[in-house]
């Protein structure tokens, strides 16, 4: 509905902005005429060749280019969003050779993926747990 007012806006016509949207010309006036009752105020001057914007169309432009404005950009912040890793790694580890690598590998991780927290559990303190707490268990 905001895109059909737009284009009706910028050409001053609605048929030339029905033929640049790909749609019918009467689609278009169903739409700026629902547009117009949901607003309960007239966008639109309609003459025989072209439209002039009211004074409250004049004002709808202006926020309808905003509001596209701010979805365009929220679509691209969620899209961005969706690439970003994050939360949180627990692992679980024992005492071997390849343990002394974790500490380099997560601190390389971390630079590349700084939204990443990780709890690291050893075989060792999970012992030690259990027994601390067997009790509870």
């Amino acid at each position: 509905m905001l895109e059909y007012f737009l284009a009706v806006a910028k050409v001053g016509n609605i048929t030339k902005a029905a033929q640049q949207l790909h749609v019918t010309q009467p689609t278009v006036s169903r739409q700026l005429a629902d547009l117009e009752e949901m607003l309960g105020t007239p966008l639109l001057i309609r003459g025989k060749r072209q439209v002039t914007l009211t004074d409250a169309g004049t004002l709808f432009q202006q926020r309808a280019e905003e509001i596209l404005t701010l979805m365009d950009k929220t679509c691209r912040d969620l899209l961005e969003q969706n690439d970003l890793a994050g939360g949180m790694v627990a692992l679980g580890c024992v005492e071997s050779c390849a343990s002394r690598m974790l500490p380099e590998v997560l601190g390389d991780l971390s630079r590349l993926y700084p939204q990443i927290h990780y709890e690291l559990y050893s075989a060792d303190r999970f012992r030690a747990y259990i027994q601390e707490n067997k009790a509870v268990l």
